[in-house]
């Protein structure tokens, strides 16, 4: 392993929002320990909040029956269901959780969120609020009783392993 000599070695980066896919334990104790590598954090949240509302769209108008349709040319009309007044819950509000918020609320969704601490509101400047409604990760199960839709933007650490699970679903 090179890391161990390297005593001078200041940074490591990685091109990754996390850095909870490092798979070589000498990488993963110098991210842990030492602080030494760090990720991009912030810098692909646009592109994943646009994904997360794609995959919503694509479930809420069923575009993979749009598709079938197309292929078999049987243009029968269907119900498509809409995103305005749905509920969207987000699980871990850092920089992609808010991405998603600012998109969600375009479409009309209301966004509930899940955040290690949930009475630190927004700046008072921030109107409309971005989350209508918060509950801190203990009451991940009533949240998810309330949605219609949910997004996880969570690291994975030991803190948040489990957190979503099949359980908390039903």
């Amino acid at each position: 392993a090179l890391i161990p000599r390297m005593p001078a070695l200041a940074w490591i980066h990685s091109r990754a929002t996390g850095i909870d896919y490092l798979q070589s334990p000498t990488l993963r104790s110098a991210a842990e320990t030492q602080k030494l590598v760090v990720s991009a954090s912030k810098v692909n949240s646009a592109a994943l909040a646009e994904y997360a509302m794609a995959v919503i769209l694509h479930f809420t108008k069923n575009f993979s029956k749009l598709q079938w349709n197309k292929k078999q040319t049987s243009w029968k009309g269907f119900q498509m269901g809409q995103l305005e007044g749905a509920t969207l819950s987000i699980i871990g509000f850092g920089s992609i959780g808010k991405a998603v918020a600012i998109r969600a609320k375009a479409f009309g969704l209301r966004v509930i969120a899940c955040r290690r601490h949930p009475e630190k509101i927004e700046p008072p400047d921030l109107a409309p609020p971005l989350a209508d409604k918060f509950f801190s990760p203990d009451r991940v199960k009533e949240l998810m009783a309330e949605s219609d839709y949910v997004v996880v933007a969570l690291p994975y650490t030991s803190e948040t392993k489990g957190l979503v699970s099949a359980a908390a679903i039903r």
